[in-house]
């Protein structure tokens, strides 16, 4: 089964908040955390994760495509885009769930988790979730992220675990569509 959440830390720390909701699933799980600002664009997009699961159980993270994040390899066709047209944006999901619904894609470094999807066992392998309150001054900048996101797919990777990226399962993050890309004062 997968558990889906949207886990936000009212003290600023939002890796302690992932690590609670994570100790609240059975151990035999799969967790989805999904940030805040993004938007699902497909009506079974529960059960097409499913599918992917089903597909690649031995995947350590799983992510999808999106429109706007600072690691363009994560955006649809390689480029943070502006367009705030939530048509133009479910008119893409539809597309790229057409012709790619349950293909994926490898990756080899630490992503940006506007949707992380893993297993439980994976969560405790890797000793959970840095809670550091400040995590862009803790981690180191790779791929113009950093945060508990970067660090966990970073040591998923180091444990040997395979992060996919689900070529037909596209999301609408607004991601500082107003206040720009660089904005970071909500995370400070």
């Amino acid at each position: 089964m997968i558990y889906f959440f949207t886990p936000y830390g009212f003290d600023g720390n939002l890796g302690r908040a992932y690590n609670e909701y994570c100790k609240l699933v059975p151990d035999d799980s799969w967790i989805c955390f999904l940030d805040g600002d993004i938007m699902l664009l497909n009506k079974d997009w529960g059960h097409h994760l499913e599918e992917i699961v089903n597909k690649y159980p031995d995947t350590g993270l799983f992510t999808c495509v999106t429109n706007r994040v600072a690691c363009t390899d994560q955006c649809y066709g390689n480029v943070i885009s502006d367009n705030d047209s939530v048509i133009s944006h479910r008119k893409i999901a539809l597309e790229l769930e057409s012709k790619n619904r349950l293909d994926v894609e490898v990756i080899k470094y630490p992503i940006s988790g506007y949707l992380m999807m893993f297993r439980k066992d994976v969560w405790r392998e890797v000793g959970g979730f840095c809670e550091s309150v400040n995590p862009v001054l803790t981690y180191k900048i790779k791929r113009n992220i950093a945060g508990v996101d970067n660090d966990f797919s970073e040591r998923i990777l180091n444990k040997g675990y395979k992060i996919r990226i689900c070529k037909g399962f596209y999301v609408l993050h607004y991601y500082r569509m107003i206040e720009g890309i660089e904005f970071k004062e909500h995370i400070r």
